[in-house]
């Protein structure tokens, strides 16, 4: 299947095939016409241009990885430039050749004869890397190492060997060893995204903030066009209290994935922090259009609304996500502090016991209960931070 918008590249590859007596290829447009025609037709290689209307090659190849039909099918992206970003996006997500725009007959079939090769006949060491993964895989951590120990001695520099010890070393819950295995690996290859990966997966385990940083920072200048590591470094600067660097996260995520509800909702989060209610408002209701049953979302828009002085609007907000979670501590104790706020004092100690059924203990509830049968006293400021 051959993915090209442009007329002269789709006949151009048309009529090589026609040289090499293949006549059973599929030639469309788009994706979307890919899609079509894969609903009846097994496809045994694809042939994309990256740059397509609606998506990009890296990225149908990244999804057409999800479908296991397709997980090792041969994978040709073509493009006008050769980038090294792409590159590197083309080994994240197993894309087995790379042709430059324009290319030659002798070009499109060397390509060819190199995928050809490539899936036919492994290396010997390739052939016990699989093993070795294989045997990550099914838990068998002691006899993996001693697999991969093998293969580094017959290569000494494999990344893919340093990586895969990895792996097997932090499922044993040696995370230092894991690391050092990793840092030895992106020196041999500072390229290889796997192991960043790791590093990252590592790092979030152990709630290493400035693994994360560093390890997602690399993963988002190689992958650039994924949002995955975008969301990650915005949502850790807003743990650690960086809103600048948080709100341009959240913002390249949305750029990334327009329809990524998760990512409104963290930047509305930004914004209520900051105290910029309308900005926080807009981006809570965008986030609400893509996920309407987000119980947070509804919280924090509720509390939003409510320091914009709407205590109706956000008193409904607040109730449509008790409605998906009746016994949400969290949304209870929000109602019945929006209430004490109100100075309606009975609903206000209902809400509050309420929230102290569903989660007994609960500091902020305890308080505003003492605080309701000692009159004159006043509202803590963090207890105005409740959502």
């Amino acid at each position: 299947m051959v993915i090209e918008p442009l007329g002269n590249y789709k006949n151009s590859i048309k009529q090589f095939f026609v040289n090499l007596k293949v006549t059973n290829g599929k030639y469309v447009s788009s994706v979307a016409d890919a899609k079509r025609e894969m609903l009846t037709t097994k496809v045994g290689l694809f042939i994309v241009e990256w740059a397509l209307d609606s998506t990009n090659g890296i990225q149908f190849c990244r999804d057409l990885r999800k479908n296991p039909l397709y997980k090792d099918t041969p994978f040709v992206l073509m493009s006008v430039e050769n980038l090294k970003k792409d590159v590197i996006l083309a080994s994240e997500v197993k894309i087995d050749a790379y042709m430059i725009k324009p290319f030659s007959y002798e070009d499109f079939c060397s390509q060819l004869l190199l995928v050809h090769k490539t899936q036919t006949a492994q290396s010997e060491v390739n052939i016990l890397l699989n093993k070795a993964e294989e045997l990550v895989a099914s838990g068998d951590y002691p006899e993996a190492i001693e697999a991969f120990d093998l293969i580094l001695r017959k290569k000494e520099n494999s990344a893919r060997a340093y990586c895969g010890k990895a792996r097997a070393k932090w499922a044993q819950q040696q995370h230092e060893a894991a690391m050092h295995l990793l840092r030895i690996a992106t020196n041999f290859n500072p390229d290889y995204i796997d192991a960043y990966k790791i590093m990252l997966e590592i790092s979030e385990h152990k709630g290493n903030k400035v693994g994360i940083v560093q390890a997602a920072s690399i993963l988002t200048s190689m992958s650039p066009e994924n949002p995955k590591y975008t969301l990650i470094l915005a949502k850790v600067y807003m743990e650690l209290n960086h809103l600048e660097g948080s709100e341009n996260y959240f913002k390249k995520t949305i750029m990334l994935s327009p329809k990524l509800a998760e990512a409104y909702k963290g930047l509305g989060s930004v914004y209520l922090v900051q105290n910029e209610y309308d900005k926080a408002k807009k981006n809570f209701k965008k986030a609400l259009d893509l996920d309407s049953d987000d119980i947070s979302t509804l919280n924090s828009l509720g509390t939003t609304l409510l320091r914009m002085g709407n205590f109706e609007d956000g008193i409904n907000r607040y109730l449509l996500a008790l409605k998906l979670d009746p016994a949400n501590p969290s949304v209870l104790f929000n109602i019945g502090h929006a209430y004490e706020k109100n100075s309606d004092i009975e609903k206000a100690k209902w809400y509050y016991a309420q929230a102290l059924i569903h989660k007994p203990g609960f500091d902020k509830a305890v308080r505003g209960i003492e605080r309701l049968e000692n009159e004159g006293s006043s509202i803590p400021e963090d207890d105005d931070k409740a959502s």
